[in-house]
């Protein structure tokens, strides 16, 4: 396998971040049935309050696109949240050329928006008095929010948030199984050969079983795919108990387990061996399954799934990330 390859599997599958744009959040915080306001400021200097150069209202339109082109950014800013007795307002400020860049990369609104015109662009030019020689520094933006927490008034049970620390790990151990569960789907398929039950039926081990049984891959490379269904398994099943300090029972679901952590390097050694794979400082887990994926792609023989566009169905905003 070339490094080439190697490169563009990175990207297309195992390189794709698995965690959610900074300001996916967005799309689920702010009312854009509403109008909203931008101004521009200027800093003259650390200590000097900033002056506002133009102003804007928003117009619900202006508001929903502005939002579209954001959501799928992780640009650095900042969010106030106004809570007020009649209505609530979240207040993002951007350096200015951040912000812009944003809403008007022509590659990205084709990718991720559903208004590919450069509407928004022009009235913006226009209104903020973009043609005048001062430069912005900063861009504020107040915008309507959704009453939050409003799912709860009518419920009388307490709600019950569990201790979720970083989970990246996991997930990504999760997919990773799953695509190499789907190159083995591929493999029994094309080989044409009679499984014992429908193969969409077969279970992970099942099909690495059948596999090994009727020569499709090497037996010590799937000895390596049975590691890493186990790492999937543990990822997903594995809890511990704690106490907290008024002594009640608390239940935690951390990163990664002793056992989990074991399993990890014991599939990573036996990748960088049978690979010669130099030990990296960081990605070993990763680094390791791409050629595990490579080689069991000599027979899957997939092609190459670039996928543009949006990563964040609209549909799973307010299930989710919003």
């Amino acid at each position: 396998m070339s490094y080439r390859y190697l490169d563009a599997f990175d990207k297309i599958l195992w390189g794709l971040s698995m965690s959610v744009p900074r300001n996916y959040y967005l799309k689920g915080v702010v009312d854009d049935s509403k109008p909203g306001f931008i101004e521009t400021l200027y800093l003259r200097g650390i200590l000097n309050e900033p002056e506002v150069l133009a102003s804007h209202t928003l117009n619900p339109e202006e508001v929903r696109t502005i939002v579209e082109r954001l959501y799928w950014t992780s640009i650095d800013g900042r969010a106030d949240y106004n809570l007020g007795e009649q209505s609530d307002e979240v207040i993002l400020s951007y350096s200015f050329s951040s912000f812009w860049n944003a809403i008007t990369d022509s590659f990205s609104i084709a990718q991720y928006s559903e208004d590919y015109s450069i509407k928004l662009r022009m009235d913006l030019m226009k209104k903020l008095r973009m043609e005048e020689l001062k430069f912005p520094h900063l861009v504020k933006i107040r915008l309507a929010m959704h009453s939050l927490g409003d799912e709860f008034s009518k419920v009388k049970i307490p709600s019950h948030d569990g201790k979720f620390d970083s989970f990246e790990c996991r997930a990504e151990i999760i997919a990773h199984a799953t695509y190499i569960q789907g190159m083995l789907y591929k493999i029994i398929d094309d080989s044409r050969k009679a499984t014992p039950k429908p193969l969409g039926e077969l279970t992970y081990h099942e099909m690495i079983k059948f596999c090994a049984d009727n020569v499709l891959l090497d037996k010590k490379l799937l000895s390596l795919v049975r590691r890493l269904t186990d790492l999937r398994n543990d990822a997903a099943h594995q809890f511990s108990f704690g106490k907290v300090s008024g002594g009640d029972d608390c239940l935690s679901v951390e990163p990664v387990s002793t056992k989990l952590m074991d399993g990890i390097e014991i599939f990573v050694a036996s990748c960088e061996r049978r690979y010669k794979l130099k030990a990296g400082r960081i990605n070993r887990f990763r680094n390791s399954v791409r050629v595990l994926a490579g080689e069991i792609n000599k027979d899957a023989k997939l092609a190459m799934h670039i996928v543009l566009g949006k990563q964040y169905p609209s549909q799973l905003s307010t299930y989710f990330y919003g």
